[in-house]
């Protein structure tokens, strides 16, 4: 019996280290900042972290959001810290955008029931599905 319990946790522990490896937990330590840039934590210490840093007029504008990462979002727009945005959200969307696929598959398991089996062009119902829950982000301009 605890032999099975033994073998068991260190299956358990090896799934573990396989699919949360030390390499990301190093990777979200050093990456702390995202959460705060205004902090002295982190390795990343790159010249637009810096200027940002320094800058108290961002410094306010981003203390009015209630989540951290919706500051990032408004910088995007600005070309002095577009770069370190870009950067900061393609690390951050990852979780996310993981989460969307597993959500859109599990629509995808509930349009494809028994009796609709025999339904082969799925992208409107798709659509129709996913629709409520996703919103796009479209940069028009006016001219």
């Amino acid at each position: 019996m605890s032999h099975s319990v033994i073998r068991h946790l260190t299956l358990m522990q090896e799934n573990l280290d396989f699919y949360f490896p030390d390499s990301e937990n190093d990777q979200l330590t050093s990456n702390v900042w995202m959460l705060n840039p205004f902090t002295d934590e982190g390795t990343d210490q790159c010249d637009a972290l810096l200027q940002l840093r320094a800058d108290y007029s961002q410094k306010a504008v981003i203390k009015t959001f209630s989540h951290p990462m919706d500051s990032w979002v408004t910088l995007l727009d600005g070309p002095e810290y577009e770069d370190l945005a870009e950067r900061t959200i393609a690390i951050v969307v990852q979780v996310p955008t993981s989460y969307l696929c597993e959500q859109g598959f599990s629509t995808l398991v509930l349009v494809k029931i028994k009796k609709r089996n025999a339904i082969l062009n799925l992208d409107p119902l798709m659509r129709v599905a996913l629709e409520d829950r996703l919103t796009p982000r479209l940069n028009l301009k006016i001219v």
